[in-house]
């Protein structure tokens, strides 16, 4: 981790004041449309699993996922949960 953040300072330090402005913006909003989606999925799994156990032990794994989700920064990854949690869900 510590190679990795070296790494950043050396690139960083390339990067003039404004552009590396631009470049933490960028992810910034990029970071809060994916959690968009993952909170608004975490809360649709919710709503359909709060009465059976068994449900409920499907929106756990759903969660688990989704918190791998957050860390994503590709809008597939998304799709995969969604589509496998509403799986589960369906089956429980």
């Amino acid at each position: 981790m510590a190679s990795i953040a070296s790494e950043f300072d050396s690139r960083n330090s390339e990067i003039s004041d404004s552009d590396s402005d631009i470049v933490v913006v960028a992810v910034w909003v990029s970071g809060s449309a994916m959690a968009g989606h993952c909170w608004n999925l975490e809360i649709t799994a919710a709503a359909a699993a709060a009465n059976t156990m068994v449900r409920a032990v499907s929106l756990r794994v759903c969660v688990m996922g989704l918190l791998l989700c957050l860390v994503a920064a590709e809008m597939t990854v998304v799709v995969v949960l969604m589509v496998g949690c509403l799986k589960g869900l369906r089956r429980g």
